[in-house]
């Protein structure tokens, strides 16, 4: 039982961490529509987790932070990122706007974080 207690805080702590930094969320969640670039932050915490982006490209991440920038988006792209935890880490990821630090999309989970968008 302290093994999920603990890891269910340190997902709540990572998460915490990635939110610090978010600017005023008035972005249509779900959507992008300023057609210029977003920062997408993923997190695993307690373990490891294979992040999915967009074009279906994977990377392994333990323990730690991953920040991408996505460029030029126009309506129609997929943008973010999805990380899926191959067995109790805690994953969050987060899409912010560049230019205005506005947030896009969260989320977090024990198992699963979907921040994968389509731009409108």
């Amino acid at each position: 039982m302290n093994r999920i207690l603990a890891r269910v805080l340190a997902l709540v702590i990572a998460s915490t961490a990635i939110a610090a930094a978010a600017g005023t969320a008035d972005a249509t969640p779900g959507h992008y529509t300023r057609h210029g670039d977003v920062l997408v932050t993923v997190a695993a915490v307690g373990g490891c987790a294979t992040v999915t982006w967009p074009k279906g490209y994977t990377e392994e991440l333990c323990d730690d932070v991953d920040q991408v920038t996505h460029e030029d988006i126009v309506p129609g792209d997929r943008f973010g990122a999805k990380i899926t935890s191959w067995g109790n880490a805690g994953v969050s990821c987060r899409v912010l706007d560049v230019e205005t630090g506005d947030l896009v999309h969260s989320a977090s989970g024990l198992t699963t974080a979907d921040c994968i968008r389509n731009a409108v």
